[in-house]
């Protein structure tokens, strides 16, 4: 069996406050204070699925898949390590932090640090996102996140092959390739840019659940002068309604809705530019 969705995405950062506002009064997130400084951003009854820890520098420190069971966890862990990667066992310390039974991590190998786990530790307490109607998550998990890789066929290797995404569709960037996967009804969890150099999370992107909340949230921006990177606009291939805009740290989520369910059966595709209309880029993140 494949991973089942993004459970989650864990940063690093000496911008603490700067995140919580921009998690919690842009994007919408509630937010939860651990004693330490963390913070933890929730979307729905799962644990934090954004969580941004006090550091001396930025860093993403893990993108988290959600696998189904103990069983599934060590069947994935054992194919990732048939494709030549270390694969580490999380701490029960670490476990707890991340409130999830059990988890492994490795890098991919392009260098991103990857975590497979199962079992979230819900709390139980209510969910409050005055701010936003609602977050589309349940079996397609958080959303999804576009990463590059310097070894783009070993990458494509471990994500289809090892972890059982299946391709959705392919562009060519710029003259680099660039795959869209997923295990589940998403368009896709997870997207892999052939290039040079360390990899590098591009974006990750939460989908809400009516166009006012896209409205409001760029409202929002406009009132606090959040930097964006994309203006509105929608894409060809999951046909997202969405804008893009800067976390503190310069990574970019994009905040969207109306993405379709898409059929496991659909066979890939090729698309020869990223959107119909609007994603004009703004600029670069602030110094």
């Amino acid at each position: 069996m494949p991973v089942h969705s993004l459970g989650y995405v864990r940063f690093e950062s000496p911008r603490l406050e700067e995140w919580r506002v921009f998690g919690e009064d842009v994007l919408g997130f509630m937010c939860e204070i651990g004693e330490d400084g963390t913070l933890g951003f929730r979307v729905d009854n799962h644990p934090p699925r954004v969580v941004v820890e006090p550091a001396a520098e930025k860093r993403v420190q893990a993108i988290g898949f959600q696998v189904r069971d103990a069983r599934e966890l060590d069947d994935l862990a054992t194919a990732v390590g048939k494709v030549g990667l270390t694969v580490s066992e999380g701490s029960a310390d670490d476990a707890a932090k991340r409130r999830v039974t059990e988890f492994v991590s490795f890098n991919d190998p392009g260098g991103m640090p990857i975590e497979l786990y199962h079992g979230p530790v819900r709390d139980h307490v209510r969910l409050a996102t005055p701010l936003v109607s609602g977050f589309v998550t349940g079996d397609m998990g958080l959303g999804h996140a576009v990463i590059s890789s310097p070894d783009f066929a070993a990458s494509l290797e471990l994500y289809t092959e090892a972890l059982g995404l299946r391709e959705r569709n392919y562009m060519n960037s710029k003259g680099r390739d660039l795959w869209f996967l997923s295990p589940n009804p998403r368009h896709h969890t997870l997207a892999v840019l052939a290039l040079d150099g360390p990899a590098q999370l591009f974006h990750f992107m939460v989908q809400v659940n009516t166009v006012d909340d896209v409205g409001y949230a760029l409202d929002r921006i406009e009132a606090t002068g959040t930097p964006l990177m994309l203006t509105l606009g929608r894409h060809t291939n999951d046909e997202m309604l969405s804008f893009y805009v800067y976390t503190p740290d310069g990574y970019a989520v994009e905040f969207g809705c109306e993405g379709p369910r898409c059929d496991a059966d659909e066979p890939t595709y090729v698309i020869t530019k990223p959107s119909f209309w609007g994603h004009r880029f703004v600029g670069p993140p602030p110094a």
